[in-house]
């Protein structure tokens, strides 16, 4: 194991010296234990938001079925959402169950299409792992 208390400046945020190339002993473990992020996991995080972005801006609505829209109202207690009726087969005959439908902002889609380009681009401009 390497100990790199000499090399580099110290960084207040970790506490010790050369904080990209920590010796990882017991002793440290738990105290400030970082873990270095690379670049294929940037490039990855960078490419599932990108994508979320432009799912969020291909759909205008989201419509939850009959199962998800009763648990969210049992833990958002909006019994509005999802009324319980005392005879559920013919309510169903009369009416299908109310369904929630989620719309989300526009904004959300950019903010996140734009997140996830500069997440890739940025993994492209790091350095490899084995540099």
């Amino acid at each position: 194991m390497r100990n790199d208390e000499t090399d580099g400046a110290l960084s207040p945020a970790f506490g010790c010296a050369d904080w990209r190339h920590r010796p990882h002993d017991v002793e440290s473990f738990g105290k400030d234990a970082t873990v270095d992020i690379k670049r294929n996991q940037v490039f990855m995080a960078g490419i599932i938001v990108l994508f979320l972005g432009i799912q969020l801006r291909m759909v205008q609505t989201y419509v939850l079925n009959e199962q998800t829209t009763q648990v969210l109202a049992k833990h958002m207690r909006q019994s509005e959402v999802a009324s319980t009726n005392i005879f559920p087969a013919l309510y169903s005959a009369v009416a299908p169950p109310p369904r929630k439908s989620l719309t989300p902002p526009k904004w959300l889609g950019w903010a996140l299409l734009s997140t996830g380009a500069v997440l890739v681009l940025h993994s492209l401009a790091m350095p490899k792992s084995g540099d």
